[in-house]
C-alpha cells in the first residue's frame, strides 16, 4: 500500500463507520479515534487517511461531512467481528489494507 500506513488507514475507517450514521464530521472522527486508539490523531494523519480512503472509494465527502460509500459499507461488513471484538476487526481492516486489498 504505498506508504500508507495500514494502521493508520484502519483506524481512521473504523472511526468513521463507528458512528453508523449517513454522515460525520471530523470532530466526531477524533472522538471515535480516541475511543478506539487511545489517541487522537493529528491533522495530517486524518488528512493523509482520508485522501487513501477517498481515492479506493470507501469514503464519500461532502460539504464538510464523510461518510461511508456504499462499496465501504459492504467492505465494513466483510471485515466486521462483531460488537465486542473491536479489536479483532482493527486487525482485520489493517491487514486488507496492508495488502492493499481494500476496495
Amino acid at each position: 500500500m504505498d506508504t500508507i500506513d495500514a494502521s493508520l488507514v484502519a483506524w481512521i475507517f473504523m472511526s468513521i463507520h463507528f458512528w453508523d450514521k449517513d454522515q460525520v464530521r471530523r470532530e466526531e472522527i477524533l472522538h471515535s479515534a480516541e475511543a478506539i486508539n487511545f489517541a487522537i490523531p493529528n491533522g495530517e494523519e486524518l488528512d493523509t487517511a482520508l485522501r487513501h480512503l477517498l481515492k479506493r472509494g470507501l469514503i464519500e465527502q461532502l460539504e464538510g461531512t464523510i461518510s461511508i460509500s456504499e462499496s465501504g459499507l459492504a467492505f465494513a461488513r466483510s471485515t466486521d467481528r462483531g460488537p465486542s471484538k473491536l479489536y479483532e476487526t482493527l486487525q482485520e481492516l489493517k491487514s486488507h489494507f496492508g495488502m492493499g486489498t481494500a476496495a
